[in-house]
């Protein structure tokens, strides 16, 4: 059992959804507010105060791929500059293919005061498979707080896995987390080069464990480094 994965899990779920700290997905929000499922009533929900609503109506309506709504969710959208609107709504509209979406979550990711939107921005880009908030999520891994830090080298593989031509520079911005004085960031940085199923991440996670004095990181480290060898092996196997 890959052990770290379900950390890893967890840490993307915190980072892929405005209020996946509630538990709740979309549809248990508008069920709880009383709100309907039909167009009218998810529209109409976008004045609502509450964001969470706000929310789940605005990603109700993509997943509906309701393209009527478009002119609801851009006036809910220029009702409130603030970063966190920008993620609420812009999310939404992107997915439904309003270029006005994309602009808000790039605008998102450039909010440096507001470092857990900025993540949110960049998490709902990479879902659509843009890379849009890239150098921002680099710029990330140097931030004050470990989270952020966090948060933003849990979003590397899957930018380096999706964006082979970037990859190079996001393989080094997670060996460089190896170095890291944060336990948790060398524990991330290491499931990252695990996840990239690059031979090159062999040397610098043997280095890594050789001088790792935290027993939990060691033990991670060392799981990361199976896996990788595992995986690297299983590839070579198949061609």
């Amino acid at each position: 059992m890959r052990h770290p994965v379900v950390v890893f899990a967890a840490m993307v779920i915190i980072a892929s959804g405005v209020f996946s700290g509630v538990g709740e997905n979309e549809l248990q929000i508008l069920k709880r507010h009383g709100i309907g499922l039909d167009k009218e009533s998810l529209i109409a929900a976008l004045k609502n105060p509450k964001e969470e609503v706000v929310w789940a109506a605005a990603n109700h309506l993509a997943f509906l791929m309701e393209k009527t709504a478009i002119p609801a969710l851009i006036r809910r959208l220029n009702s409130d500059k603030s970063a966190k609107n920008k993620v609420l709504i812009g999310g939404p509209l992107a997915r439904l293919g309003e270029p006005l979406g994309f602009g808000a979550l790039k605008a998102a990711c450039s909010a440096k005061d507001q470092p857990r939107d900025r993540i949110h921005a960049a998490r709902s880009l990479l879902s659509l498979e843009r890379d849009d908030c890239l150098e921002d999520v680099v710029e990330m891994m140097d931030a004050p707080d470990v989270v952020t830090q966090e948060a933003a080298i849990g979003l590397l593989a899957t930018f380096g896995r999706l964006y082979k031509k970037r990859f190079d520079n996001l393989f080094s911005m997670a060996e460089k987390g190896l170095a890291s004085d944060e336990p948790r960031m060398r524990r991330s940085a290491g499931l990252s080069l695990s996840f990239f199923r690059d031979k090159r991440g062999i040397d610098p996670l043997i280095q890594a464990i050789a001088r790792e004095k935290d027993a939990i990181t060691k033990q991670s480290l060392e799981s990361d480094l199976h896996n990788l060898r595992v995986d690297l092996k299983r590839e070579t196997e198949r061609r």
